[in-house]
């Protein structure tokens, strides 16, 4: 029996998908997307291809909203307009010029979010159930963490 010889450092394949080595960069949310259109720029495409530069076999993106409904937080990159997958084609050709391989995490927070950080649209869930908080918890909006006490309340 040949016994392979296993290494962070060897390719693997995955798939399709052929990797240069076995690290993989965990996706980490960035927020340094246009926080009105969700549109990376030249910025995020370098950050993503000297990731790609120093050799990292896999990158994960940074979750990518799929709706303006899915946004969660401010300055998240979407992926649901033209104009947001021509910015990330910027990444993912600066990636490839480096040898590397990426793929994106698409993200939906569903009943999580909140009208004044998704455009005034309502959240959108696959349960019709609103979150709730117990009692002397907080609920964290954005900026700011707002005490509650005393009664379950919506966020």
């Amino acid at each position: 029996m040949i016994k392979e010889k296993l290494s962070l450092l060897q390719p693997i394949s995955m798939g399709s998908r052929k990797l240069r080595n076995r690290i993989a960069m965990a996706p980490m949310t960035r927020s340094f997307a246009d926080d009105r259109t969700g549109v990376v720029g030249q910025d995020v495409v370098e950050y993503y291809r000297k990731r790609a530069a120093d050799g990292v076999g896999l990158i994960i993106t940074e979750g990518i909203i799929i709706s303006p409904r899915a946004k969660g937080t401010t300055g998240v990159p979407g992926l649901f307009t033209r104009e947001q997958t021509e910015s990330w084609k910027n990444v993912t050709d600066a990636v490839h010029r480096e040898g590397g391989t990426i793929v994106a995490q698409i993200w939906h927070v569903g009943r999580l979010t909140h009208h004044e950080i998704a455009g005034g649209l309502p959240p959108q869930a696959p349960s019709a159930s609103a979150f709730r908080i117990a009692r002397g918890r907080s609920c964290s909006s954005f900026w700011k963490t707002i005490r509650y006490s005393g009664r379950d309340v919506d966020c």
